[in-house]
């Protein structure tokens, strides 16, 4: 369906198609790389369901015009509370009751970027040369441009790297990522030349 068939629907039908499709993308944001065309529909479906029977009931007490904000405002509600706590506590739930402990991603990193993942403290990169980078006290850096470090869907990190340790080597020696003249000296490591990462909550 091309953009001008679209505006041309009923305004109410429209109504329903883009809150539905806000809905989903608010539920589902960083989470629908492996989505089908079927899983967009329907998910639009459900939340453009719930964005219509707002308004419905609504309309019946207030003007049109506050019957079809509030489904709007309702559908946002619902997808952020889904997105941000109610689908999190049902995989909890059926782990909890053995149902299944697979949270629908392919990799153990994507469910870790999907997840919430509160205050991280301290982050290592052990690179597959040998060599270690450390951002201790990630809190330091909460005030930097991009907050303590970013983790890319395709497994690399950036961190500002505040200790590094060379292959063999027990000590760990000292850098300065942050000076106040010149600014924070973000490290971008990619994800071809990682070992491993460590990440303290």
């Amino acid at each position: 369906m091309d953009t001008a068939t679209l505006l041309s629907l009923p305004f109410p039908t429209l109504f329903v198609l883009a809150s539905g499709f806000v809905g989903y993308r608010l539920a589902y944001a960083g989470r629908a790389k492996d989505h089908k065309s079927v899983d967009v529909v329907f998910f639009t479906a459900v939340f453009g369901f719930i964005a219509k029977a707002e308004q419905a009931a609504v309309a019946l007490i207030a003007p049109e015009w506050v019957a079809y904000l509030a489904g709007v405002l309702l559908t946002v509600c619902v997808a952020l509370l889904w997105r941000g706590w109610l689908q999190e506590h049902l995989f909890d739930a059926l782990r909890h009751f053995r149902l299944t402990n697979n949270d629908g991603f392919h990799g153990v990193w994507e469910s870790l970027l999907a997840r919430p993942m509160g205050p991280v403290k301290q982050i290592v990169v052990r690179l597959k040369s040998g060599r270690h980078l450390l951002c201790d006290r990630c809190a330091d850096f909460d005030d930097a441009p991009l907050g303590p470090g970013l983790f890319g869907e395709d497994g690399s990190v950036a961190l500002y790297v505040t200790h590094v340790r060379d292959p063999g080597e027990t000590e760990w020696f000292e850098m300065t990522p942050h000076q106040p003249d010149f600014g924070y000296a973000m490290t971008f490591v990619r994800a071809d030349v990682i070992q491993d990462v460590e990440i303290l909550r």
